[in-house]
């Protein structure tokens, strides 16, 4: 049975990895986006102000992270590719690595051009199909980031837990219950509490670091998960 961890600061998860804010702010820099770098220097109370309504999605930050931490990254695998920027990202923050990226939706101008960096790779297929996709079998670093409800988002981090190499991380937003569209969000967090009695690893949840006041903002989590 696993040990459910949550951080309440980010100087906690800093820390945790022995990294400091300004390792992970010129990390952002090397990887062509100022952006990012300037935005994480900003009091919490600002990001929705100089971000957008929805702030800066914080799990940004833990890419950042893993990329001062882990070596040798050879295969990322992102469920859920969206509109493409955290695809674009994680090829910036890891322009060794093939990031393999699936989404059922199709590809849009817009998603064009965040995934047409030469070290993605996207396959336009619904994540029940995982297994039977053309894809490397470990993988050290996992997104995940697709089906909000189950059983589909059960099924996406059974895949990511099998598929994830040794030492390699596993990072899982980590909302709560909540409607969306007139629609019920499947808690995501129970379902981590349900992987957390199979498995022997710990599990973090690191905190957001935004202040946006939308409502998946204010339940959301990051399940982060090292392999033993």
């Amino acid at each position: 049975m696993s040990e459910i961890i949550k951080l309440e600061k980010l100087e906690e998860v800093y820390t945790m990895f022995g990294l400091s804010r300004n390792q992970v702010l010129e990390k952002f820099q090397l990887a062509g986006r100022e952006d990012y770098a300037r935005f994480y220097t900003l009091p919490i109370d600002q990001h929705s102000k100089y971000g957008g309504k929805n702030g800066l999605y914080c799990y940004y930050l833990y890419f950042a992270i893993a990329s001062l931490v882990l070596k040798n990254v050879k295969n990322i695998l992102e469920i859920g590719t969206n509109k493409g920027k955290s695809a674009n990202l994680l090829a910036r923050l890891f322009p060794e690595a093939i990031v393999y990226t699936v989404d059922i939706n199709d590809v849009e101008v817009k998603f064009k051009e965040n995934i047409k960096r030469p070290n993605i790779k996207f396959i336009k297929s619904n994540s029940f199909f995982l297994p039977s996709l053309d894809l490397p079998k470990f993988f050290e670093l996992i997104w995940s980031d697709g089906a909000l409800f189950y059983p589909q988002v059960a099924g996406d981090i059974i895949f990511a837990y099998n598929r994830l190499s040794r030492g390699g991380f596993l990072i899982k937003g980590c909302f709560g219950p909540f409607l969306y569209k007139d629609m019920r969000i499947t808690d995501v967090g129970r379902t981590i509490e349900w992987m957390g009695n199979i498995i022997k690893e710990k599990i973090f949840l690191f905190p957001q670091y935004t202040d946006a006041k939308q409502n998946w903002a204010r339940v959301l989590n990051i399940a982060f998960l090292k392999k033993e």
